[in-house]
């Protein structure tokens, strides 16, 4: 067998299959084009599907690629198992209607063993073949393949079917690392699909003969294919000997960097069973290691095919991965700003197959340092609060995971040992387990059209479309039917449960008095249920109810979106196209396109548009119409969503029209009133408005956010107006007096929900400043007499304590003094908090400046640090004995005064 870097790997494979008349396809966007059923691409057949279902002619009947491919699914195996990875690059050759099972066998046994190519030893190859495909099984027999390296299995492992569409089965091809990998013998591992690291599947041979009509018949079809795919990383890992995929030339240069970064080292040679049986500390620093460079290279290839961080979707997956790598990266004491020093190093690394990446490696680190600084603040905010917690003797399971849902405070194990033994936490693991779950049901409230399309696919491939009756009948408890169940999800004949779609959240509640997670439907209409626990049967009649309180503020938020999204249009005197929007309980939210500069009076127009129509109300119109009809009557809609025959046409008054499948309110005077909380930039001339709706929404949300400025500004003044009249008594008139406690209660006499509370008390602290510099003001008067008096004194270098002075006042006064009396040297002490703080002050002509450096040294050994020049200097510290200090001082004084 060669030792063969990446490149050499790739090009093998192209060069093999050029020669056998293959058309090469270049690796596309890691972003589907044109598909919804995925998020991303994760295999080399999925941007080639068209070509086999016969939507689009093939360019050749022949095709080789080599494809970058991402799978979520396998992020918690990252780092564990030898050869999963996050982001990889598959190797796939295609046949559509050309050549067929012989071929594809013979092509294979090539490639493996001749020299010219791969020249891997037969002994050390091992195949899979499906049970019933004596054919396959008969070809590898042909072509010398032992008998004991051929395994017949089941349906499972060698039978490639997602439900409707084409599908047939495989045969797979292992390599073997060697006993040294794990004793157990081929029979054992392959044959019972155990998870090893000795035998590496390396290759995925599909025939696709035959056709599910969706209710498992299956009929031969007409034009058979030939789908492939071996794995860039694991044949590096195979080439180059390596233990894992990531001591391969694809990872190794990323580790090494981090190497540099970190105090501690990752061990290269090294057998991963061993290492996690007889060091368990050093396998989870390789772990870490392992994880942050897939996880960093996942999210460069992202980045470069335009994906970008965001709360849903594609944008989630890679902000997860951003903040993942973060978090291990703190433990391996890395700082988190490490992305800078990698992505050069993987751009360079890839550039020959993916030239690409260098010209967006710039795009990549100026997204990467915006993302990683936000996380970085706020998981410094999260450690804060755990402190925090501690403090208070209320850090437990329950606070523990609640950093975790909001701050983004890992559940890695591992991590989590170290801060229960660094915090002295008592953690309860299966209770944090149970969180986790219930954390994760819940999630899949954001589960968008693909998930329910995924679900469908391979759940519930014969169903159809579930008969809706949320409109009319909300607010009944309805009977239904369970026609459909797998794991926790379940599907009836009706349903009252509006699903997730048209960015509506879904409608939550209760079947038999168990809760309903999230509800989804399908391309289908077929709705879904996810469940908290599933103890239905099929056939069983149960009770639907959904939580009204939810829907109604679901329903006033969605009405309310369609009508500030018109008045926007209205206000900016431009048609807008709306990017996205989401409609949740408790806010809403929509993307749209703007390229000019968005101004808050623009906004605060548009809010004022809104609770003028509210005010004078409309009753809502809803019609089905056809499509055509529908768009006669201009109405708003969203360009990206395919519509049906038959549409829901939306009138909420005489301004807004607009195609949509949402809840909305009978009349818009329910709706109450409408305030916009928040203005974002996206991106390039894409912005992003939330706003909330209902009186009392609205007095919840000011009453929040009042209090928090109050605890900022107000109570934060009233701490400063205390500490002034306790330092200025002597001071502060009585009239004064009465004034600054005037302004205490004024803060405290504010009304919390009231719409102008910030404008009132900005008005409050500027009337205070007026106050404050009075008293100042006055109180440095005060202080330039005092220092005058002191220094019409017949003596040349003078001493004098101070108290509550503010250290800019005294310096400038001290200063002014002084020039009138040149030939002196002043020395004032401030001491508060254990701080000692001497400034001197020289007068031009004095005589002291030839003693200065010595009695710098003399301040130094007695713990007072500073320095200055001119006619300043200052020394300070924390001192232990004050009359100590003082004494050293006066004592140099008179030495000098009498000298």
């Amino acid at each position: 067998m060669k030792k063969l870097n990446s490149n050499q790997i790739r090009k093998l494979w192209i060069d093999f299959f050029t020669e056998k008349n293959h058309l090469l396809i270049p690796s596309s966007s890691l972003i589907p084009k044109n598909d919804n059923s995925l998020l991303w691409i994760n295999s080399g057949i999925a941007t080639l599907k068209k070509y086999f279902s016969a939507e689009k002619k093939p360019p050749s009947k022949r095709l080789v690629n080599y494809q970058r491919s991402i799978r979520t699914g396998d992020i918690d195996k990252i780092g564990i198992t030898a050869r999963h990875q996050t982001f990889f690059e598959m190797l796939g050759n295609f046949s559509i209607g050309d050549y067929f099972k012989k071929e594809a066998i013979d092509y294979a046994y090539e490639l493996l063993f001749s020299e010219k190519y791969f020249a891997f030893s037969k002994e050390k190859i091992y195949i899979t073949v499906f049970e019933d495909d004596n054919e396959a099984y008969n070809f590898w027999i042909k072509k010398s393949i032992a008998k004991n390296h051929i395994f017949k299995m089941g349906r499972d492992t060698n039978f490639w079917d997602i439900g409707k569409g084409p599908c047939g089965p495989s045969t797979e091809i292992f390599y073997d690392r060697g006993i040294n990998f794990d004793k157990r013998d081929a029979k054992t591992l392959i044959e019972r699909d155990i998870e090893n690291d000795r035998f590496i599947e390396i290759w995925n041979i599909v025939f696709s003969e035959f056709n599910n009509d969706g209710n498992n018949n299956y009929k031969e079809l007409p034009q058979k294919n030939i789908d492939t795919g071996a794995g860039l990383e694991r044949l590096a890992m195979i080439f180059q000997k390596t233990p894992t995929n990531f001591e391969s030339d694809i990872f190794k240069p990323i580790i090494k960097e981090l190497e540099k970064l970190s105090t501690y080292k990752y061990l290269w040679n090294y057998h991963p069973t061993k290492l996690l049986k007889e060091n368990k500390k050093q396998w989870e620093i390789n772990s870490e290691f392992k994880k942050i460079a897939d996880f960093t290279r996942s999210i460069t290839f992202m980045l470069a095919d335009q994906a970008n961080f965001s709360s849903t979707g594609r944008g989630y997956v890679i902000r997860r991965l951003l903040r993942e790598s973060i978090i291990i990266a703190e433990q391996l004491e890395i700082n988190y700003d490490f992305f800078t020093n990698l992505i050069p190093i993987i751009c360079q690394n890839e550039k020959q197959a993916y030239p690409h990446l260098l010209l967006n490696q710039e795009k990549i680190l100026n997204l990467i340092f915006d993302e990683a600084d936000k996380f970085n603040k706020t998981y410094t905010q999260a450690l804060k609060i755990l402190f925090e917690y501690k403090e208070l003797n209320k850090l437990d399971t329950d606070h523990l995971f609640k950093l975790h849902e909001t701050y983004g405070l890992p559940l890695n194990l591992s991590y989590l040992k170290k801060i229960a033994k660094k915090y002295q936490i008592e953690v309860d693991y299966k209770r944090l387990a149970y969180l986790n779950d219930q954390f994760k049901l819940k999630s899949k409230q954001n589960t968008n059209f693909t998930k329910g399309m995924k679900i469908q696919k391979k759940l519930f491939p014969n169903f159809k479309n579930t008969e809706f009756l949320g409109y009319k009948d909300y607010q009944k408890i309805i009977k239904a039917k369970v026609i459909a169940i797998k794991d926790n999800y379940l599907v009836c004949d009706k349903t009252i449960f509006y699903a997730t779609s048209g960015g509506q959240e879904s409608d939550l509640g209760t079947i038999d008095n168990i809760n309903v997670l999230t509800v989804f439907k399908t391309e289908n209409d077929l709705f879904i249920h996810l469940l908290e626990e599933n103890p239905f049967k099929i056939g069983q009649e149960v009770s639907l109810k959904i939580d009204l309180d939810r829907r109604e503020k679901l329903t006033k938020n969605h009405s309310a979106t369609h009508l500030l999204f018109k008045a926007l249009e209205i206000t900016l005197n431009q048609t807008l196209k709306q990017e996205g929007s989401k409609v949740d309980s408790s806010y809403l939210r929509f993307d749209f396109a703007y390229s000019k500069n968005l101004l808050w009076e623009d906004l605060k127009k548009a809010e004022k548009i809104v609770n003028d129509w509210i005010r004078k109300g409309f009753k809502s119109e809803i019609k089905i119409l056809k499509l055509e009809d529908a768009l006669k009557l201009n109405p708003g809609y969203l360009e990206t969503k395919n519509y049906k025959d038959f549409v829901r046409v939306v009138k909420l008054n005489e301004k807004t029209i607009d195609l949509c499948g949402g809840t909305h309110v009978d009349n818009i005077k329910i709706i109450e009133e409408i305030k916009i909380v928040k203005l974002e930039k996206k991106g390039s001339g894409v912005y992003r408005l939330i706003a909330i709706s209902g009186k009392e929404e609205i007095k919840k949300y000011l009453i929040s956010q009042n209090i928090e400025l109050l605890n900022k500004k107000g109570n934060n003044l009233i701490k400063k107006i205390d500490q002034l009249i306790y330092e200025n008594k002597k001071v502060i008139s009585s009239e004064k007096l009465i004034d600054l406690n005037n302004i205490k209660q004024e803060i405290l006499n504010l009304n919390l929900s009231d719409d102008n509370f910030k404008f009132k008390l900005n008005n409050i602290i500027i009337k205070s400043k007026d106050i404050f510099d009075f008293i100042n003001n006055l109180k440095n008067e005060k202080l330039k007499s005092k220092l005058e008096k002191i220094l019409e004194q017949n003596k040349n270098l003078i001493y004098y304590d101070l108290e509550n002075f503010l250290q800019k006042d005294l310096i400038a006064i001290s200063l002014q003094v002084i020039k009138n009396y040149q030939n002196k040297t002043l020395f004032l002490a401030l001491f508060k908090d254990d701080k000692y703080t001497l400034f001197i002050i020289l007068g031009k002509n004095n005589l002291f400046i030839n003693e200065i450096d010595h009695f710098i040294e003399i301040l130094k050994k007695n713990g007072l640090q500073g320095g200055g020049k001119n006619q300043l200097y200052i020394f300070g510290g924390r001192v232990i004995n004050l009359i100590k200090i003082k004494e050293i001082i006066k004592k140099f004084i008179e030495e000098k005064e009498n000298a």
